[in-house]
């Protein structure tokens, strides 16, 4: 198993910022979003599950689960500008390609693989609503190549 080189919750360079891993899941994270998951309401019951499946001997708990909040998608506001994954201009027809970046025209909570959904314009001027994992965190080094 690879160790992963950027924070899987903002895409910082986790060479430059130091990691850590998560209480909710098994994410390695930066100190930033480490600070930011101390601070969440849930987080001292997650400390807790942690430390009671230790003391039963459990070495791999995989966590309670992170609240999508502490995830960088749930800051996306309408009007962001957000570099798509480099998988989504690969795949699809020329006129359904995004721009790089693409501005977000609407957010919305959905029952999705990231539970946001991110309404966008493409190249062929149609409005499409794409789940947040089609997109970049603002920090991604795969935006250089993108």
């Amino acid at each position: 198993m690879s160790t992963p080189t950027h924070c899987l919750r903002c895409g910082a360079d986790l060479s430059k910022t130091g990691s850590i891993m998560s209480k909710f899941n098994q994410d390695t994270i930066c100190l930033d979003c480490k600070e930011r998951e101390r601070n969440h309401p849930a987080y001292p019951a997650a400390d807790a599950a942690e430390i009671a499946a230790v003391e039963r001997g459990e070495m791999n708990f995989p966590g309670v689960g992170c609240p999508r909040e502490l995830y960088w998608f749930s800051l996306v506001q309408p009007g962001d500008a957000l570099r798509p994954a480099p998988a989504w201009n690969r795949t699809e027809r020329p006129n359904q390609h995004l721009a790089s970046p693409t501005k977000v025209l609407r957010v919305t909570p959905a029952n999705s693989q990231s539970g946001v959904l991110f309404t966008v314009k493409t190249l062929g001027g149609h409005e499409r609503t794409l789940d947040a994992g089609w997109f970049l965190p603002p920090k991604s080094p795969q935006e250089k190549g993108a």
